[in-house]
Formats: structure tokens, C-alpha cells, sequence
């Protein structure tokens, strides 16, 4: 490998490491190491090499350097370098109809869903589902926004009616309604989320206390 670098400076350069150091970016240090003092070079300074050269990186590798090496006008490109590298494949084409039309049918009345989740179904990137249909894409966001506080609100409702019924059991059996007591008696998934549950309780012992003294004559 180092008599092949040694071959490129004396064909291309006469043998003079300063000029063949300027033609791959490095300094003359660097060159005299590799042939003078026994230095490996690198992998970057191996692609350097090849392509201030024209030499492949695999006959710069083994050594197998030619007679003759012409002295190159312009980099070479990278199918040059390496002949076997395969072609980065060409981006898949988006039919931005058939995105239009997928969009369409999210945005039924019955269907709420996330951009992030229509993205996913699409196959793309949700920047690029805003992108292509920023203002379907908008509509989709403040649809499922407007789904998940009803949600929330619906689960908050159902948690002030399970409490209030907690509560009244254990008024009833004659207890000072608690968090504890309350989570005995009401299921965590109902509980799970709400925030402001010893208020809640509290609120709905004032309510039945009401109204029991309502009732009294």
C-alpha cells in the first residue's frame, strides 16, 4: 500500500512530497510519515488520496498501483471511486390525489383521529402531511383536539357522578367520606386522570348534606 502512495507522488508530483501533500489537502509531515517513517495513513486520508488521484479506493488499498497515473482536471465522482456502490434509490413518489382522498374520508363526522396517526396511516412524515395538505391537516388537528377535551370532560362527569354515589354510601353507613374510603369503592380507571379528587369528594358531601337537611321537616 505505501509503495502504491509512493508511486502516485513520483508519476503525478516527480517524486516531490510537498506538491503531492497540496494535492490531497494535507501537509508534507503527513506524506514524509507515511513513506519515510512507516505511518498508516486513514480511511479519510485514503478517500482523500482517491480522489485527488482517480485511483479506486480498493486498487489504492491493495497497492496495485499502474505504470502510468494521469494527473486529473476535476474530482472524479463517487461512482468513479468506487465502481460496485450501489445507486441510492430515487425518492418514492407521493400521489398526492390519493393522499387528497384518504384525507377526505378522515375527516368524516364519525371518524376522529390524530395528524400524527393520519400521517402514519399515509405513510408519511407529519411535516410532510402539512406540507402537501396544510389546511386538511389543520382540520384533522382541531377535530381530534375537540375529541379529547369532550373526553376528558366526559370522564371528569363520570367520575363527579361515581363519587357522589361513593360519597352517599358511606354517609350512609355512617362515615366521614375520605380518598381512602372513596377509592375502595370507586374503580381506578374512573379516578385515573382526574385531577382534584378530595374536592370533588368534599363538594359532593356538601351536595347530599344539602340536600338531606332539605328533606328533614
Amino acid at each position: 500500500m505505501i509503495d502504491g502512495i509512493a508511486k502516485l507522488v513520483e508519476q503525478l508530483d516527480g517524486g516531490m512530497t510537498a506538491r503531492f501533500a497540496r494535492r490531497i489537502g494535507l501537509t508534507k509531515t503527513t506524506v514524509h510519515w507515511w513513506l519515510k517513517q512507516g505511518g498508516v495513513p486513514t480511511l479519510a486520508a485514503h478517500l482523500r488520496i482517491a480522489s485527488h488521484t482517480g485511483v479506486s479506493l480498493e486498487t489504492l488499498l491493495t497497492g496495485a498501483i499502474g505504470g502510468s497515473v494521469a494527473s486529473l482536471p476535476e474530482f472524479p465522482s463517487l461512482a468513479e471511486l468506487f465502481p460496485d456502490c450501489k445507486k441510492r434509490a430515487s425518492p418514492r413518489q407521493r400521489n398526492t390525489a390519493e393522499i387528497e382522498a384518504k384525507l377526505d374520508d378522515l375527516r368524516q363526522p364519525d371518524v376522529a383521529i390524530s395528524v400524527s396517526e393520519a400521517a402514519r396511516r399515509l405513510r408519511i412524515h407529519r411535516r410532510t402531511l402539512y406540507r402537501l395538505e396544510n389546511e386538511k391537516a389543520r382540520v384533522l388537528g382541531e377535530k381530534w383536539a375537540e375529541h379529547q377535551r369532550a373526553r376528558r370532560e366526559q370522564h371528569r362527569l363520570d367520575a363527579v357522578h361515581a363519587i357522589e354515589a361513593a360519597v352517599g354510601d358511606i354517609l350512609s353507613s355512617g362515615k366521614a367520606p375520605n380518598l381512602r374510603e372513596v377509592q375502595q369503592l370507586v374503580p381506578r380507571k374512573v379516578l385515573g386522570g382526574v385531577r382534584g379528587v378530595v374536592t370533588m369528594i368534599q363538594e359532593a358531601a356538601a351536595k347530599i348534606e344539602g340536600l338531606q337537611s332539605a328533606t328533614l321537616p
